[in-house]
């Protein structure tokens, strides 16, 4: 499978996902994006230079962009899925939202951030991400990402489909919240080393790579989730 029939599998389904996943978020039943959200609004608020402008890169439905409208940053969110885009305008009439990816932003370096939850993860080209966002950085700018665990989140989430830890592979796995419905369309996957990530982003021009483990992130299982970290 190509990367762009891949890319249009992921769009497609989250197009199908954009309406379960907006009732879900509004609600606050999903306590892991909840957790998440504190953590990266924390990491940019205590940030130093401060910032003003973020990108929220891979936003689906709009709810962290909207956390960060109300927080006080100058916030967009943007998402290749159309349906996302159209749920989160209407959660969210007062935020910015737009149809595209980070690739197609102009390189015009406006950001002081650029934050991407949960998103990497499902990219087929890491390093045209990462390259793209630093492309869109202002001088000095932070780039803040949370992934699913490389080390241990598919191998306890979905052991049946035999996961390797040294090399690149791709899934569709189910999307479900603890305690809820799966929602109807599988989501691609793509498994990758921590390495190659941290790889990516020093290509890309970052450095000052952090990685954060935090122990718990909502109700799900300890160490699910890494918190990326890298500077301009």
């Amino acid at each position: 499978m190509t990367d762009v029939q891949v890319d249009d599998q992921f769009i497609r389904a989250w197009d199908a996902n954009a309406r379960i996943r907006i009732s879900e978020l509004k609600e606050h039943r999903d306590s892991a994006y909840t957790d998440l959200s504190s953590i990266l609004i924390s990491q940019l608020k205590n940030h130093t230079p401060p910032i003003h402008s973020v990108l929220d890169a891979g936003c689906g439905v709009g709810a962290l962009t909207n956390l960060l409208h109300e927080t006080g940053f100058a916030a967009i969110g943007i998402d290749p899925s159309e349906a996302s885009i159209h749920q989160a305008r209407q959660a969210w009439p007062e935020s910015s939202f737009a149809v595209a990816r980070v690739e197609q932003m102009p390189t015009e370096r406006i950001f002081d951030a650029v934050v991407a939850n949960m998103v990497l993860h499902t990219t087929t080209s890491l390093d045209s991400f990462c390259q793209a966002t630093s492309a869109v950085l202002a001088d000095h700018g932070v780039f803040l990402a949370t992934i699913p665990h490389p080390a241990f989140y598919l191998f306890a989430k979905e052991p049946s489909l035999n996961p390797e830890y040294s090399h690149e592979q791709r899934f569709l796995i189910t999307f479900r919240i603890n305690g809820s419905e799966a929602h109807p369309r599988k989501v691609p996957y793509v498994q990758r080393t921590i390495q190659m990530y941290t790889d990516a982003l020093y290509r890309a021009g970052f450095h000052e790579i952090r990685i954060t483990e935090p122990p718990q992130v909502g109700v799900g299982r300890p160490h699910d989730v890494l918190l990326l970290q890298g500077l301009l």
